[in-house]
């Protein structure tokens, strides 16, 4: 993975806590061998792993260290080989900008250096989550105050509200295609608590402070369709269903609300590649649609 971010013209830094550094001795080491800086970010602290970063503190102390410079975000075990327009893109980004990519998932390592206008999409080109994002320091620093401090690089929900973070400071976003970003399929690894317990609060703060700043339409209608999805003023349908959810949920011993489901879904229409009109026509089909029949509205 190294090569290909140094190939593709990336500074790597590796974003490690400090008990994580503690229990792997030899780690920093062999970052800066294989020509890979450290940078040392706080947990999120509480019950959350100890391992991972937060991503307030991940933004914020990378900001301060680059200011004025693009700094990309990505996992791990993600393998970057861009396009000539698109490194062009990333070299010449503007500060009110930003640039987001979802990744293609590949079964075989071999299929990392297959050229780029040979790759066929591999088993899945398009996740609902991101896996790549790009964007000048400040515009970075100006997203912090629209993100949850449970926010946790490794974790549920930063993937996507780190991109609606973005918008409602004021920056404008810009899909470059998954092909250029290649990872290979694994199970997930996360537990479904961390996906109700953040998503409940980060999405709450981040509805918040969207009101309270005064954020441009491309984030508001987020925010207006938050509101709606959270009022316990819905059709007999959308009861019928959550209601139906309801029980599922005390199955599976999960205490998150049951909008939170329908505030994924939205929020993935709003910043993945392929979604909903963002107009009141998406608005209100929205309403209409039971989360649990797996249909999707078309415009």
């Amino acid at each position: 993975m190294i090569r290909s971010w140094l190939e593709a013209g990336f500074k790597p830094i590796s974003l490690n806590t400090p008990s994580e550094l503690e229990a792997n001795p030899s780690h920093q080491s062999a970052l800066a061998k294989a020509g890979v800086e450290s940078l040392e970010v706080p947990p999120t602290g509480g019950d959350f792993p100890a391992y991972l970063p937060n991503l307030v503190a991940a933004l914020r102390l990378a900001a301060d260290r680059f200011p004025g410079e693009v700094i990309a975000i990505t996992n791990a075990d993600i393998h970057i080989t861009l396009h000539e327009a698109a490194a062009k893109d990333l070299h010449t980004l503007r500060a009110d900008c930003f640039l987001l990519s979802h990744r293609t998932d590949v079964a075989d390592q071999a299929l990392y250096e297959v050229p780029i206008e040979r790759r066929n999409g591999g088993e899945n080109s398009f996740l609902p989550g991101i896996d790549f994002v790009a964007a000048r320091a400040e515009a970075f620093k100006a997203a912090l105050p629209f993100l949850g401090e449970e926010l946790t690089v490794g974790l549920p929900w930063w993937d996507l509200l780190l991109p609606m973070a973005l918008l409602a400071a004021g920056a404008t976003k810009q899909h470059l295609s998954s092909l250029q970003f290649l990872h290979l399929k694994h199970s997930d690894r996360w537990e479904v608590r961390w996906l109700d317990r953040i998503g409940t609060n980060a999405t709450r703060h981040l509805n918040a402070s969207i009101k309270g700043y005064r954020a441009p339409a491309s984030a508001f209608v987020w925010s207006l369709a938050y509101q709606k999805l959270v009022s316990p003023l819905q059709s007999p349908q959308i009861m019928k269903s959550r209601l139906q959810m309801r029980l599922d949920y005390l199955r599976e011993r999960r205490t998150c609300p049951v909008y939170l489901h329908d505030v994924l879904r939205m929020t993935e229409g709003l910043v993945c590649e392929t979604g909903w009109p963002l107009d009141q026509r998406w608005i209100k089909a929205w309403q209409l649609v039971p989360p649990l029949q797996g249909r999707e509205w078309k415009p």
